[in-house]
């Protein structure tokens, strides 16, 4: 198979000053399907499934229980795309794995997870300060099928922030976790920017925790 690894990197702007200002940072960017065999999933492989890891939530999310919030907001975000009017995707939560980087394509598992270190172009490399996540796609070059993926959370985007560095409450002044995963699914799925590949803060919470 002609396969090759589609990477997108979401970085935050000015994250050094970005908690000082009355705002939250949330994944940003137009998305839009590439044309000619597009990266794709296929009815055959509905619902699309993916794996968290829930521990590593632990210490990256603010409140008494990360673990089941982080569940919570990806598990949302992903039902923000099933949906869209216009869209057939179903998704499913497989089982939580301990993975803590995916680099086969064909093992079954799409790893959804916090770490310091992400897979780009089929390499493990550190996260750099003011990248929030990183997602990864295998997909058949001639065709645009999808054959798996991983969306990584970066552990620490704003190093001179005390963690957690991210929220679930949508509060201004933190990351929404639920927006940079809506987000990321987008790539996930398939979807590209149209503009630019980064994020950057927005003067609203939760208010991005629907698809573009």
């Amino acid at each position: 198979m002609n396969q090759i690894l589609r990477t997108r990197v979401l970085a935050v702007l000015a994250a050094a000053g970005l908690l000082a200002a009355p705002m939250s940072a949330l994944a940003g960017g137009e998305l839009y399907l590439l044309s000619n065999s597009p990266p794709h999933w296929v009815t055959s492989q509905f619902p699309v499934g993916y794996n968290l890891n829930p521990g590593t939530a632990s210490g990256n999310i603010d409140g008494v229980d990360a673990p089941g919030q982080f569940i919570d907001a990806v598990t949302s975000a992903f039902q923000s795309w099933e949906n869209v009017g216009t869209a057939a995707i179903t998704f499913q939560r497989n089982a939580d794995t301990a993975l803590l980087l995916d680099q086969n394509a064909t093992d079954g598992v799409n790893l959804v997870v916090f770490n310091s270190v992400a897979v780009v172009q089929g390499i493990p490399i550190p996260l750099p300060a003011g990248v929030l996540g990183v997602t990864n796609s295998y997909f058949d070059f001639s065709n645009g099928l999808i054959s798996g993926g991983a969306i990584t959370l970066n552990t620490d985007p704003l190093p001179d922030h005390a963690n957690p560095d991210y929220s679930t409450s949508g509060a201004n002044g933190t990351l929404d976790i639920e927006a940079i995963v809506l987000h990321e699914a987008g790539h996930y799925i398939g979807m590209c920017h149209r503009r630019y590949a980064t994020t950057w803060a927005v003067n609203s919470s939760a208010s991005r925790r629907t698809p573009p």
